[in-house]
């Protein structure tokens, strides 16, 4: 892909959110296209990783909700994750829709002309566990292999740092994404802010710190500045 000369280098304040999740059903390719044609130039999607290490497009640990498959995904393979019906649950006029590889979205986002704000997800088998305790050696793992996976594809798909950033609540997604990628952008998410959270910025370089506003106050917003 040539490097868009557009101006969308510039992150816009509206991003498509797992596409256009309110007219399709999200994270599939129908919602890119629903993006685009509703003025969008950017689109956030989710990545997971498949069984078989496959990247693909997705939000939730499990499949109950946006498919009729049930599970985790990660216990899925390829061949049985795009057997699944992504579509239906959403309306009957996206019934057959398929959960993509991520080569297919990155070829879905070249096709319409969008830029693509990846967020490469962390992995819970137990959130409040997690919440409390950190990362589990298994939840580490996993999360290396997605991000080792997404590297390859990334540069499989000849991608330029201008059509597509990353962004990642997991440290160890990041650090792989950093060291292997260096000259792509990377945003650390958080629920709440760390104490940590300037040391752990500058020593990745990640170009922001993204939170939720509903766990956050005016007066810890400033404290950051």
């Amino acid at each position: 892909m040539v490097p868009p000369q557009d101006g969308r280098t510039q992150m816009p304040q509206v991003i498509g959110h797992r596409g256009a999740k309110g007219s399709a059903p999200e994270n599939t390719l129908a919602s890119v296209r629903a993006a685009r044609s509703l003025g969008c130039t950017w689109v956030e999607m989710d990545v997971m990783l498949t069984k078989d290490k496959v990247p693909v497009i997705h939000h939730d640990n499990t499949l109950d909700r946006c498919t009729n498959g049930r599970g985790n995904l990660w216990d899925k393979t390829l061949e049985e994750i795009q057997s699944l019906d992504a579509g239906t649950h959403f309306s009957a006029a996206f019934s057959g829709e398929k959960i993509p590889r991520l080569t297919d979205l990155i070829a879905c986002c070249r096709q319409n002309n969008l830029c693509l704000n990846l967020e490469v997800k962390h992995v819970a088998v137990d959130d409040k566990r997690r919440l409390h305790f950190g990362p589990t050696e298994e939840e580490i793992l996993r999360e290396k292999e997605l991000a080792e996976a997404v590297c390859r594809v990334v540069e499989e798909c000849n991608c330029h740092p201008c059509e597509l950033v990353f962004s990642s609540f997991s440290r160890e997604i990041i650090r792989v994404l950093r060291q292997r990628l260096p000259h792509f952008s990377c945003a650390f998410l958080v629920e709440g802010i760390p104490d940590d959270w300037c040391q752990f910025v500058d020593e990745l370089q990640c170009v922001s710190l993204n939170f939720d506003q509903v766990n956050v106050t005016r007066a810890m917003v400033s404290g950051l500045l």
